[in-house]
């Protein structure tokens, strides 16, 4: 639908002779085209569900979703589009590619974020059989205006749902996985901001501290129903070129008393598989370290980095979502600490 919209608006842009608008527009479809591409097998058919399990499997389908009607649709879409585009209207840089922005979609309970093609999506008000709460999808495209011997191209990282596949797929999940904070007060048990579905959260301020075509910092105030408060500042950018796409996020907890803060730490996702691509995570804990290899897309490793002190776990335990298996690494600092940090790094294979 994306596709078909963009090129509408390209064709309607030129006629009204904004050509500054049209080559945007037309820039638009094609990254949603090239987006849409990602997921077309062998056959020429789309996978309907964002992973790699044979159609047959209904891995992470709906009751109500087929192989069939859910690629009629985008085909229908498509070749609208394609009788409906014009080919001589060419392509300029769209916002995706440029970045500098931070903004939240209330309808939608999502803040996007672009600096230089490292695109982040965050969850505000998850329902928990979809999406965890935070940072759950982070896109890296940094070609579209950056130095093509440098920039980063890799398929989304951190992607995750909260709920357990439907239909013939296993159930069962191990709980929603998101970059960001987790914590233990007294004698609770461990509590993550992934776990938050909308109606445990009371409010979320965003403020946005900079924001330029190559770096975006800003900060999510979480005012959770429980009476807590979480704080998360992200910064997320690139270097000259589009070269060392990197996001860093340091988050802090506070409880209201009596409740103690006894433990603090992050959640650092780490996909397995996706039916077709296998990814392994090792953690190097006396450096700080936890390195994902195996990253589709060309790029070969997405590396995170903790402060000095913090311990670093991978907890082998398996996540069954609907985009595909997912482990975890817990980071942990002193509780006594202001707040927990880490910084994810893109890198070549």
């Amino acid at each position: 639908m994306a596709v078909l919209e963009y090129e509408l608006s390209a064709t309607a842009a030129r006629s009204a002779g904004d050509n500054a608008s049209a080559c945007t527009f037309k820039r638009a479809a094609y990254l949603s085209a090239e987006s849409l591409a990602r997921w077309q097998g062998a056959s020429g058919a789309f996978q309907v569900v964002k992973n790699w399990w044979p159609p047959q499997q209904r891995w992470g389908y709906e009751d109500y979703s087929f192989f069939s009607n859910y690629n009629l649709l985008p085909a229908s879409f498509l070749s609208a589009a394609w009788a409906y585009a014009d080919d001589s209207i060419p392509e300029c840089a769209a916002p995706a590619d440029v970045g500098g922005f931070a903004y939240e979609l209330p309808e939608h309970r999502l803040v996007v974020a672009n600096a230089g093609g490292v695109w982040a999506q965050l969850e505000t008000g998850a329902d928990p059989s979809y999406d965890p709460a935070g940072a759950h999808r982070l896109h890296l495209n940094t070609c579209g205006v950056g130095d093509p011997a440098l920039c980063a191209l890799a398929h989304p990282l951190l992607i995750s749902s909260g709920g357990s596949p439907t239909g013939s797929g296993p159930g069962g999940s191990g709980g929603p996985i998101a970059l960001g904070p987790w914590w233990a007060s007294d004698s609770s048990e461990r509590i993550s901001l992934a776990g938050a579905s909308a109606p445990n959260v009371s409010s979320v301020l965003l403020s946005v501290t900079s924001a330029a075509a190559d770096k975006v910092s800003f900060t999510l105030t979480w005012a959770l129903a429980s009476g807590a408060s979480v704080r998360q500042a992200i910064s997320m950018g690139t270097a000259a070129g589009g070269a060392s796409p990197t996001l860093a996020m340091s988050c802090s907890v506070t409880l209201p008393p009596p409740a103690r803060l006894t433990r603090l730490g992050m959640q650092l996702p780490a996909f397995v598989w996706d039916g077709a691509n296998n990814v392994t995570t090792s953690v190097n804990a006396s450096a700080g370290t936890a390195t994902l290899t195996g990253l589709t897309g060309g790029w070969g490793s997405a590396t995170f980095s903790t402060a000095p002190g913090a311990t670093l776990t991978l907890d082998p335990t398996q996540h069954v979502t609907r985009n595909g298996l997912m482990e975890q690494v817990w980071l942990e600092v002193d509780p006594t600490e202001p707040s927990v940090a880490v910084t994810l790094t893109v890198a070549r294979g």
